[in-house]
Protein backbone atom coordinates (compact mmCIF):
# COMPACT_ATOMS: atom_id res chain seq x y z
CA UNK A 1 0.00 0.00 0.00
CA UNK A 2 1.04 3.66 -1.04
CA UNK A 3 0.49 5.41 2.45
CA UNK A 4 1.54 8.73 0.48
CA UNK A 5 -1.86 8.34 -1.53
CA UNK A 6 -3.74 7.92 1.31
CA UNK A 7 -2.54 11.02 2.86
CA UNK A 8 -3.00 12.77 -0.04
CA UNK A 9 -6.84 12.16 -0.37
CA UNK A 10 -7.21 13.21 2.93
CA UNK A 11 -5.18 16.44 1.98
CA UNK A 12 -7.05 16.85 -1.09
CA UNK A 13 -10.46 16.83 1.25
CA UNK A 14 -8.94 18.81 3.83
CA UNK A 15 -10.00 16.08 6.26
CA UNK A 16 -8.07 13.32 8.24
CA UNK A 17 -10.22 10.97 10.17
CA UNK A 18 -7.70 8.38 12.22
CA UNK A 19 -10.16 5.61 13.20
CA UNK A 20 -8.27 3.12 16.13
CA UNK A 21 -9.25 -0.50 16.34
CA UNK A 22 -9.33 -2.60 19.29
CA UNK A 23 -8.42 -6.69 18.83
CA UNK A 24 -9.59 -9.19 21.22
CA UNK A 25 -5.93 -8.93 22.65
CA UNK A 26 -5.81 -5.50 23.21
CA UNK A 27 -4.10 -4.39 20.14
CA UNK A 28 -4.51 -1.05 18.38
CA UNK A 29 -4.65 -0.97 14.58
CA UNK A 30 -5.08 2.34 13.36
CA UNK A 31 -6.88 3.75 9.97
CA UNK A 32 -6.86 6.73 7.90
CA UNK A 33 -8.98 7.83 5.60
CA UNK A 34 -10.76 11.20 4.35
CA UNK A 35 -14.40 10.33 6.16
CA UNK A 36 -15.09 8.01 2.69
CA UNK A 37 -12.79 5.12 2.52
CA UNK A 38 -10.21 4.15 5.80
CA UNK A 39 -6.76 1.90 5.14
CA UNK A 40 -5.22 0.15 7.69
CA UNK A 41 -1.79 1.80 8.94
CA UNK A 42 0.26 -1.44 9.48
CA UNK A 43 3.54 -1.46 11.03
CA UNK A 44 3.57 1.91 12.51
CA UNK A 45 3.41 2.81 16.07
CA UNK A 46 -0.39 4.62 17.51
CA UNK A 47 -0.17 7.97 16.17
CA UNK A 48 -1.47 10.91 17.66
CA UNK A 49 -2.75 14.32 15.74
CA UNK A 50 0.71 15.75 15.63
CA UNK A 51 2.80 13.04 14.85
CA UNK A 52 0.33 12.28 12.10
CA UNK A 53 0.99 15.46 10.48
CA UNK A 54 4.43 15.18 11.19
CA UNK A 55 4.75 11.56 9.64
CA UNK A 56 3.21 13.03 6.05
CA UNK A 57 4.47 16.41 5.98
CA UNK A 58 1.11 18.98 7.03
CA UNK A 59 2.39 22.32 7.35
CA UNK A 60 0.91 24.21 10.09
CA UNK A 61 -0.13 26.54 7.65
CA UNK A 62 -2.42 23.62 5.91
CA UNK A 63 -3.24 22.23 9.52
CA UNK A 64 -5.44 25.23 9.94
CA UNK A 65 -7.71 24.05 7.00
CA UNK A 66 -7.83 20.41 7.96
CA UNK A 67 -11.08 18.77 10.20
CA UNK A 68 -9.45 16.23 11.93
CA UNK A 69 -11.02 13.50 13.91
CA UNK A 70 -9.76 10.91 16.15
CA UNK A 71 -12.53 7.75 17.05
CA UNK A 72 -12.93 4.33 17.22
CA UNK A 73 -13.39 1.93 14.53
CA UNK A 74 -17.34 2.16 13.93
CA UNK A 75 -18.81 -0.81 15.43
CA UNK A 76 -21.05 -1.69 12.70
CA UNK A 77 -17.79 -1.97 10.21
CA UNK A 78 -16.57 -4.92 10.14
CA UNK A 79 -12.45 -4.96 9.20
CA UNK A 80 -12.12 -8.68 9.21
CA UNK A 81 -10.32 -10.25 6.83
CA UNK A 82 -13.69 -12.99 6.50
CA UNK A 83 -16.88 -12.30 6.46
CA UNK A 84 -19.80 -14.48 5.94
CA UNK A 85 -22.28 -12.28 4.22
CA UNK A 86 -19.94 -10.52 2.21
CA UNK A 87 -20.54 -10.94 -1.77
CA UNK A 88 -17.83 -10.42 -4.70
CA UNK A 89 -18.44 -7.34 -6.84
CA UNK A 90 -17.04 -7.11 -10.28
CA UNK A 91 -15.81 -4.24 -11.71
CA UNK A 92 -17.49 -3.76 -14.93
CA UNK A 93 -13.76 -2.28 -16.77
CA UNK A 94 -16.17 1.38 -17.49
CA UNK A 95 -15.93 4.53 -15.88
CA UNK A 96 -18.31 7.47 -15.47
CA UNK A 97 -17.20 11.28 -14.74
CA UNK A 98 -20.47 12.82 -13.08
CA UNK A 99 -20.02 16.34 -10.61
CA UNK A 100 -16.56 16.11 -10.74
CA UNK A 101 -16.17 12.91 -9.32
CA UNK A 102 -14.25 9.43 -11.63
CA UNK A 103 -17.36 6.77 -10.91
CA UNK A 104 -16.86 3.30 -10.83
CA UNK A 105 -19.81 0.69 -11.20
CA UNK A 106 -19.40 -2.57 -9.46
CA UNK A 107 -22.15 -5.13 -9.37
CA UNK A 108 -22.47 -7.77 -7.43
CA UNK A 109 -25.40 -10.74 -6.59
CA UNK A 110 -28.81 -8.53 -6.15
CA UNK A 111 -27.41 -5.09 -6.86
CA UNK A 112 -25.25 -2.07 -8.00
CA UNK A 113 -23.02 0.81 -6.56
CA UNK A 114 -20.80 3.25 -7.45
CA UNK A 115 -17.58 3.84 -5.90
CA UNK A 116 -15.11 6.98 -6.48
CA UNK A 117 -11.89 5.35 -8.65
CA UNK A 118 -9.71 7.53 -6.95
CA UNK A 119 -10.02 5.25 -3.63
CA UNK A 120 -8.44 2.76 -5.79
CA UNK A 121 -4.72 4.58 -5.95
CA UNK A 122 -3.29 3.66 -2.09
CA UNK A 123 -3.66 0.09 -3.68
CA UNK A 124 -2.66 0.97 -7.03
CA UNK A 125 1.01 -1.45 -6.32
CA UNK A 126 -1.27 -4.85 -5.45
CA UNK A 127 -4.33 -4.83 -8.44
CA UNK A 128 -2.88 -7.88 -9.74
CA UNK A 129 -4.29 -9.03 -6.50
CA UNK A 130 -7.02 -7.02 -5.31
CA UNK A 131 -10.56 -7.91 -5.05
CA UNK A 132 -13.36 -6.10 -3.86
CA UNK A 133 -16.67 -7.41 -1.98
CA UNK A 134 -20.01 -5.53 -0.62
CA UNK A 135 -20.92 -5.62 2.95
CA UNK A 136 -23.54 -4.57 4.85
CA UNK A 137 -23.07 -2.69 8.28
CA UNK A 138 -25.17 -3.09 11.28
CA UNK A 139 -27.45 -0.50 9.98
CA UNK A 140 -28.07 -2.01 6.51
CA UNK A 141 -25.71 0.36 4.57
CA UNK A 142 -22.92 -1.35 2.28
CA UNK A 143 -19.62 -0.39 1.93
CA UNK A 144 -16.77 -2.37 -0.40
CA UNK A 145 -13.71 -3.43 1.34
CA UNK A 146 -10.56 -4.57 -0.92
CA UNK A 147 -8.70 -7.25 -0.25
CA UNK A 148 -5.17 -8.45 -1.17
CA UNK A 149 -5.16 -11.82 -1.62
CA UNK A 150 -7.27 -13.11 1.55
CA UNK A 151 -6.21 -9.89 4.18
CA UNK A 152 -8.43 -6.43 3.59
CA UNK A 153 -6.68 -3.76 2.61
CA UNK A 154 -9.12 -0.91 3.05
CA UNK A 155 -12.75 0.22 2.96
CA UNK A 156 -14.39 2.35 1.08
CA UNK A 157 -17.53 3.83 0.99
CA UNK A 158 -20.28 4.08 -2.20
CA UNK A 159 -21.47 7.44 -4.24
CA UNK A 160 -25.04 7.88 -3.67
CA UNK A 161 -24.99 8.30 -7.40
CA UNK A 162 -28.29 7.69 -9.10
CA UNK A 163 -30.78 9.81 -9.64
CA UNK A 164 -33.80 9.98 -12.16
CA UNK A 165 -31.05 12.38 -14.51
CA UNK A 166 -28.11 10.21 -13.74
CA UNK A 167 -30.30 7.31 -14.88
CA UNK A 168 -31.73 9.38 -18.00
CA UNK A 169 -28.12 10.46 -19.07
CA UNK A 170 -26.95 6.77 -19.07
CA UNK A 171 -29.91 5.30 -20.94
CA UNK A 172 -29.45 8.23 -23.49
CA UNK A 173 -25.63 7.67 -23.72
CA UNK A 174 -26.18 4.00 -24.17
CA UNK A 175 -28.85 4.35 -26.75
CA UNK A 176 -26.45 6.43 -29.04
CA UNK A 177 -23.70 4.52 -28.09
CA UNK A 178 -25.81 1.53 -29.69
CA UNK A 179 -27.14 3.00 -32.58
CA UNK A 180 -23.22 3.96 -33.58
CA UNK A 181 -22.12 0.38 -33.61
CA UNK A 182 -25.43 -0.42 -35.32
CA UNK A 183 -24.44 1.88 -37.92
CA UNK A 184 -20.88 0.61 -38.26
CA UNK A 185 -22.25 -2.75 -38.66
CA UNK A 186 -24.24 -2.24 -41.27
CA UNK A 187 -21.48 -0.34 -43.29
CA UNK A 188 -20.26 -2.33 -46.42
CA UNK A 189 -16.65 -4.09 -45.71
CA UNK A 190 -13.52 -1.56 -46.80
CA UNK A 191 -11.74 -4.10 -49.80
CA UNK A 192 -8.09 -3.86 -49.31
CA UNK A 193 -7.96 -1.93 -52.74
CA UNK A 194 -9.93 1.19 -50.92
CA UNK A 195 -8.00 0.79 -48.10
CA UNK A 196 -5.35 1.37 -49.78
CA UNK A 197 -5.97 4.55 -51.26
CA UNK A 198 -7.32 5.90 -48.36
CA UNK A 199 -6.69 9.56 -47.67
CA UNK A 200 -5.35 10.29 -43.99
CA UNK A 201 -5.66 13.88 -42.05
CA UNK A 202 -1.87 14.79 -43.64
CA UNK A 203 -2.96 14.95 -47.67
CA UNK A 204 -1.76 11.92 -49.68
CA UNK A 205 -2.74 8.39 -49.89
CA UNK A 206 -1.10 5.75 -48.23
CA UNK A 207 0.28 7.43 -45.65
CA UNK A 208 2.32 9.82 -48.02
CA UNK A 209 2.40 13.53 -47.90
Amino acid sequence: MKLKKVAALCGSANAFCLFDRVDGDGVVTQWLGDGCCAFPLHGLPVLSEPELYRMFDVSEKKQDKIYFNHSALPEGLNVEDWCRSEVRAEDMDVTISSGGKVLMPLRFPGGLLFIQSKYLGPLEDQMDFLELYVRRSDSGGRYVVAKTGMLVAGVIFPVQAVNEGFCDKLEELASMTRRELDKHLAAPPVTEEEDEGQENVFGGGDGET
